[in-house]
């Protein structure tokens, strides 16, 4: 696959409890000691992953091609067993990653990075160091860059990264820019030395030792030098010169080391140099092309005496101790309990806290210098215990809570527009206290609150409501919904504008091509035009919500009403949550469907399962939530349907951008494109469903109200001929419909788009007959005639052509007239990409295209766009914003606001060539990399693609990264306009004076 790299995939290793490593070497497996000596040439900083027994059992192909590509280590946790240690082993093996087993990691020492002065102090030691630093939102770049940059001056440090609090995942995603993807290496072979050692000459306290030149797969980057096991300098020479010696027969050692940090076994050789002039600590020669990196100290210090308890709790134990004395100065005091390192101190005393009470611990003190050596700590152990444990409080016994609020009183309309209708209460009593109103619009749960009104949104007008209002306290009760209910009407709908009667319009021969836009070779001859009356109302349409009620996950645990599972069984409900029996399972998705009612859950055992078709809803009035099990994969080797589905969630466990799905679809044999899976399909009258957390290649949505596709991963679905897709295989096509047209039972709309990363819809050459052919689209979607459709948070990467999402006025490139236009669009904080331009598969594109957005307006007959608001969103890596062809608006009609967008060959963006017979309300906007401006104050960043680089984590095409640098910027608090409420991470924006972009720093 040729996917971006997906920074958001770590919030599956942060829930699973993975540790993230950065580490200054490249580690295999039975190299960890070799590379605590690693000399500072080797110089790349990957990333490594500790693992322990859930995550193992969690990890998919998906994150196999993650490790992969971003030169990843596993390392296998402490608590893994000797049978686990073999399952890592493997795969790593079969994804060609790093592993190493916990047994060589143990020489690591762990320490405290958060004062990073002692953590340096560490460098020029013997042992290899690891420290832990806890990665919070508040932390800035800055501190980031320095710890890394501590940790990459010695090949002894290493640097653990523990993020923490909330927004973990996104905290991560904004520091791991420190440490770039250019440091990955596929290569795994160490060099190899082709000869012994042999001593050529020994002088006063040195000896002169020379060998041949080692071989490597790629190219050797020179050799470590080591005397008595301890690392001492390096040379890329062939000879060196070992000074500094005692009078004593010693141990000399070469190493051969790559660019990769690969390092070859050793070559020995032993010798005692001539006289006994000096007691320095050995080094490499310099002027033989060593280089000399240690102190020249070997002398311990002194134990630390007059060790003392000053004090214990429940939870902690106070140490004090005498000062110890050193022949060039002690730089510290590290501590252990019972064995391992659990900080390090300067001064005489220490607290170890966390502890639990009653409890026996052993503790050692050990005091080390600047040059790494530590006095003995045996010399200096002791034990004691916590105090007792504190006698519990009894908890008083509580009744159970099971008197619902009262209904409440004093239901009132407070404002009513075409779209939006206002509703006020009185406030309910309780026993323990109401805890919020939850708020119903036609039966269907819309929102909560714990104020006394309330707005409904997104409505349509002269359309008739059922509103209703429930007050609910902690314990879950709920008031008498049916007695604070009512029905109103939105505000009529604005009288259309008369279109005046056109006269015969003159045959057109051919259109100029417009800028940016494909050429149009010619346009039908048009006859007379009949006149054309003030175009009809139309009738209420079903009730669309802007973003369809979504049940949260399962709350039973591993316990649920039906239980789905490849093998199958009776199928059988029950009424209350229960555990997992295989006889009673369901044997499909569709027949837990079928026996699901109001408010149930259905859990999914991981394993394989074919094709799923999910249809019809029994009926419900509430959701139906179906998950895949926590801790299991189910993989589905076909397509994921819904047709005529309704009330449904299908939760595949994923985050946003599909992170840690637990629901992926397999790879679809024979369909002319290796990497294409199967995809997930809504169809047949489907509403209110929504498909979430998984994992699937191409995608449609159509003839269905209200479906919601979220936080999946979406692709690779490569196009390989003339009918496009290769069969099972769609380019997220949402296209018009209405009654008796085509297939059509009813209008396509009220749907959601987000969080979703859709990715990798490539064009085989073959497809288009050569690179930069015109004939093909194949976007990553592709939409006609959307109402009331919400775009948001998605990031879009490699889509073949036409733009990342293309808009026509057509369905499959056949024209007809519709009932309405563009009405009800909303396009925010998405990451939108620059298209593929190479003739070539996977990514073949168009080279004339470089889209985020496009589009043609004019072949609709009537309002082209009403109520379409294009905010905040990130066009990155060169891509823009584009449409053609006279695009005529309603009232409201285009809104385009805080979007930061290329300013280069897309000026009918901004209202030229004709695109915009009205200039649309452009407010805000930032451009880069071009002249075109245009709107209400706009901002440019240069002239250059390169000016928005030092303001955005990345600007790649492929890896983009929308989120801000540093602490202050000109996107920030840039649009004075109103602003969406969230960021592309869900952090929450202002009403007004947000930042530019899809990202809110």
């Amino acid at each position: 696959m040729c996917e971006p790299l997906r920074i958001g995939r770590r919030q599956l290793w942060l829930a699973l409890g993975f540790a993230v490593l950065v580490s200054s070497l490249a580690l295999t497996v039975g190299q960890a000691n070799a590379a605590a000596r690693t000399a500072q040439v080797a110089s790349s900083q990957p990333w490594g992953v500790e693992v322990d027994a859930s995550t193992l059992a969690s990890l998919t192909r998906a994150e196999g091609r993650e490790f992969r590509k971003r030169g990843l280590t596993l390392v296998a946790a402490s608590s893994l067993t000797a049978a686990d240690e073999r399952k890592l082993a493997v795969a790593a093996s079969k994804w060609g990653v790093r592993g190493i087993a916990r047994s060589d990691a143990r020489t690591m020492t762990f320490v405290d990075a958060s004062n990073l002065a002692a953590f340096e102090r560490l460098a020029n030691g013997p042992t290899r160091v690891a420290g832990v630093l806890e990665l919070k939102r508040a932390t800035s770049a800055a501190s980031w860059r320095k710890a890394v940059a501590v940790a990459r001056q010695s090949p002894v440090l290493d640097l653990v990264i523990k993020p923490t609090g909330v927004g973990a995942e996104a905290t991560l995603a904004r520091h791991l820019s420190a440490v770039t993807a250019s440091s990955a290496s596929t290569d795994r072979t160490p060099p190899r030395l082709t000869g012994a050692a042999r001593v050529t000459s020994t002088a006063l306290n040195s000896v002169s030792v020379k060998w041949s030149r080692a071989t490597d797969n790629t190219k050797v980057t020179g050799y470590g030098l080591y005397v008595d096991g301890r690392y001492v300098g390096s040379t890329q020479s062939t000879s060196t010169v070992f000074k500094n010696l005692s009078c004593a027969t010693h141990q000399l050692a070469i190493d051969a080391m790559d660019a990769a940090g690969n390092r070859s076994a050793q070559a020995l050789v032993t010798a005692a140099p001539t006289g006994c002039a000096s007691t320095l600590a050995p080094e490499a020669d310099a002027s033989s092309g060593g280089v000399s990196t240690l102190a020249a100290d070997t002398q311990r210090p002194s134990v630390p005496q007059g060790m003392r308890w000053t004090g214990t709790t429940p939870n902690t134990i106070g140490l004090a101790w005498n000062a110890s004395s050193d022949n060039t100065g002690v730089a510290g005091y590290r501590l252990f309990r019972n064995g391992v390192a659990v900080g390090t101190t300067s001064s005489l005393s220490y607290t170890f806290s966390g502890l639990s009470c009653a409890t026996r611990y052993t503790i050692a003190l050990e005091a080390y210098d600047a040059a790494g050596n530590v006095s003995n700590r045996a010399e200096a152990t002791g034990t004691t215990s916590t105090s007792a444990c504190p006698t519990p409080t009894p908890t008083p016994t509580v009744a159970p809570d099971t008197r619902a609020p009262s209904v409440p009183q004093g239901m009132a309309w407070n404002g009513v527009t075409q779209t939006t209708v206002g509703l006020r209460w009185n406030a309910s009593t309780d026993d323990r206290g109401v805890a919020g109103y939850r708020l119903y619009r036609n039966g269907v749960a819309v929102g909560t609150t714990t104020s006394l009104s309330y707005t409904f949104s997104g409505l349509s007008c002269a359309t008739s409501y059922t509103f209703a209002l429930e007050a609910y306290d902690a314990a879950g009760n709920a008031s008498n919904r049916a007695e604070a209910a009512g029905t109103t009407l939105t505000s009529a709908c604005p009288t259309p504008t008369p279109t005046a009667t056109a006269t015969a319009t003159p045959t057109v021969t051919a259109t100029p091509t417009a800028t940016a836009a494909p050429t149009v070779t010619a346009t039908p001859t048009v006859t007379a035009t009949p006149t054309v009356t003030a175009t009809p109302t139309v009738t209420a349409t079903p009730t669309v919500t802007a973003t369809p009620t979504v049940s949260p996950p399962p709350v039973g645990g591993n316990s649920a009403n039906l239980w789905v599972d490849p093998n199958g069984g009776s199928c059988t409900r029950q009424a209350s949550l229960a555990a997992y029996n295989d006889g009673t399972a369901c044997g499909s998705f569709d027949a837990a469907n079928d026996a699901c009612r109001d408010g149930d859950i259905v859990l999914i055992k991981g394993g394989s399962y074919g094709a799923q078709t999910l249809s019809g809803g029994n009926s419900r009035s509430a959701n139906c939530t179906m998950q895949v099990i926590t801790g299991e994969t189910a993989r589905v080797s076909g397509n994921l349907g819904f047709s005529g589905a309704s009330r449904l969630v299908l939760d595949g466990g994923g985050a946003r951008n599909g992170v840690g799905a637990r629901l992926v679809t397999t790879t679809i044999s024979g369909s002319g494109s290796e990497r294409n899976q199967y995809g997930a399909y809504a169809s047949g009258g489907s509403k209110f469903v929504t498909l979430q957390g998984a994992d699937f290649g191409g995608w449609q949505i159509d003839n269905s109200n209200n479906v919601t596709y979220r936080n999946n991963d979406i692709g690779p679905c490569d196009t390989i001929d003339s009918d496009g897709g290769g069969g099972n295989c769609d380019n997220g096509s949402i296209e018009y419909c209405e009654a008796g047209f085509a297939h059509c039972t009813q209008y396509n709309e009220g749907h959601v788009v987000e969080g979703n990363l859709v990715h990798d819809f490539g064009a085989d050459d073959s497809f288009f007959g050569g690179g930069g052919s015109n004939d093909p689209h194949w976007e990553c979607m592709y939409v006609s005639y959307p109402r009331n459709l919400t775009i948001r948070g998605n990031t879009f990467v490699n889509c073949a052509n036409g733009g990342n999402i293309f808009f026509t006025y057509s369905n499959a490139g056949g024209g007809f007239t519709a009932d309405y236009g563009y009405t009800g669009l909303t396009i925010e904080n998405n990451v939108f990409t620059k298209t593929c331009n190479n003739s070539s598969a996977p990514c073949g594109g168009r080279l004339d295209f470089a889209f985020g957005i496009s589009g043609h307006c004019n072949i609709y007959g009537g309002t082209d766009l009403s109520n379409v608001v294009i905010r905040n969103n990130s066009f990155l890596g060169g891509s823009g914003f584009d449409i053609s062809g006279g695009c005529t608006q309603g009232n409201p009609g285009v809104t385009l606001s805080g979007n930061v967008r290329l300013g280069r060959n897309y000026a009918n963006a901004c209202g030229a060539n004709g695109a915009w017979p009205a200039q649309p309300s452009q407010l805000r906007e930032t451009f880069y990399g071009g002249a075109v401006t245009c709107g209400s104050n706009p901002q440019t960043l240069g002239s250059a693609e390169a000016a928005i680089d030092p303001h955005v984590m990345s600007n790649s095409n492929t890896a983009p990264d929308p989120h801000l640098k540093g602490s202050t910027g000109p996107f920030d608090a840039f649009v004075a306009t109103s602003c969406p409420a969230t960021d592309i991470d869900g952090q929450p924006r202002p009403a007004t004076g947000c930042d530019a972009g899809a990202d809110e720093r």
